[in-house]
C-alpha cells in the first residue's frame, strides 16, 4: 500500500491531477491523514526497536551471566595449535616435586582394648601396632595433630587375635584429617560454599593448609560412603507395593 500511494504522489507532482484515472485523485486532505497513519506506524515501529536493542545490550554485555546470554550471541575462541607439542597426561608430571601434607603430632591418643571380644578375658597381648597421624580441629578453633596408635591384641587364654578397640572406629579410614575438618568441608560444601572459599576460611581461621585436591577427595570420600546406603533405600522403595510421594 505505502508504495502504491507514493507512486500516486509523484504522478500527482509530474503529470498533474488530471492524468490520473478519476478514481485514483488524491485530495490534500486524505494524503495529510494518510500521512498521519504513515507516521503513527513509524514511531510504533521506532519504539518497539528501542526496547528490542535495550534487551539486547542488557542480555548481551561483559556483565552479563553465561545463563542469561541469548542463545549464539557467545563468540567461539578459534583454539591455537602450537606445533609440534605432545598432549600430557593427567596428574603430576616426571620430575614434580610432591606436596603432600605431613604433620608432626602433637599428642598421642592409645587405641588398646579392654578385653577379648571372645571370651571377655583382658589378659591380652599386644601382637601388633600402628599408628596414624589426623589433624583435627579442636572446639577452640585450633588446629592439633594427634597420633592414634592402634593396638592388635592376641587373647592369652583362647588365643582369639585381631582384636582392637571399639574407639578405632572414631579414626577416618582414609586420609588425613578428622571428623571435624570432614564435617567442616561437607557442612561448607551443602551450603554452597565454593571450595576456593572453603580452602580460604581454614587458612584464615584456623591456619590448615588444605588443598582443593584434599577437599575434592574428601567430597568424593563422602559422596562415595553415601552412595551404598542410598542405593539400600532406593531398593526397598521399589520393593514397596504403596509409595507416598509428596
Amino acid at each position: 500500500m505505502i508504495g502504491e500511494e507514493c507512486i500516486q504522489v509523484l504522478c500527482l507532482y509530474e503529470h498533474g491531477c488530471e492524468q490520473l484515472p478519476k478514481n485514483q485523485h488524491i485530495t490534500t486532505k486524505e494524503t495529510r491523514q494518510k500521512g498521519k497513519k504513515f507516521q503513527t506506524e513509524i514511531d510504533t515501529l521506532q519504539k518497539t526497536n528501542k526496547g528490542l536493542k535495550a534487551n539486547l545490550k542488557r542480555h548481551d554485555n561483559s556483565n552479563t551471566p553465561s545463563s542469561a546470554k541469548l542463545p549464539g550471541s557467545k563468540k567461539k575462541q578459534s583454539k591455537i595449535i602450537k606445533p609440534n607439542t605432545k598432549k600430557k597426561k593427567q596428574g603430576g608430571q616426571k620430575g614434580h616435586v610432591g606436596k603432600t601434607f605431613k604433620p608432626k603430632a602433637t599428642r598421642t591418643v592409645e587405641h588398646k582394648p579392654d578385653n577379648c571380644n571372645n571370651c571377655g578375658s583382658n589378659d591380652l597381648k599386644v601382637i601388633k601396632t600402628s599408628s596414624r597421624n589426623i589433624t583435627e580441629v579442636t572446639k577452640i578453633i585450633t588446629k592439633e595433630t594427634v597420633c592414634h596408635r592402634n593396638y592388635e591384641c592376641e587373647c592369652k587364654e583362647c588365643g582369639q587375635k585381631g582384636i582392637i578397640s571399639d574407639s578405632v572406629k572414631e579414626i577416618p579410614k582414609k586420609g588425613n584429617y578428622g571428623k571435624n575438618v570432614i564435617k567442616d568441608v561437607v557442612l561448607g560444601w551443602v551450603s554452597r560454599t565454593t571450595i576456593n572459599m572453603i580452602l580460604t576460611n581454614s587458612k584464615r581461621n584456623i591456619g590448615l593448609p588444605i588443598s582443593t585436591g584434599t577437599i575434592q577427595n574428601i567430597l568424593f570420600m563422602i559422596g562415595f560412603g553415601l552412595e551404598s546406603p542410598a542405593m539400600g533405600i532406593l531398593a526397598e522403595l521399589r520393593k514397596s507395593k504403596i509409595l507416598h510421594m509428596d
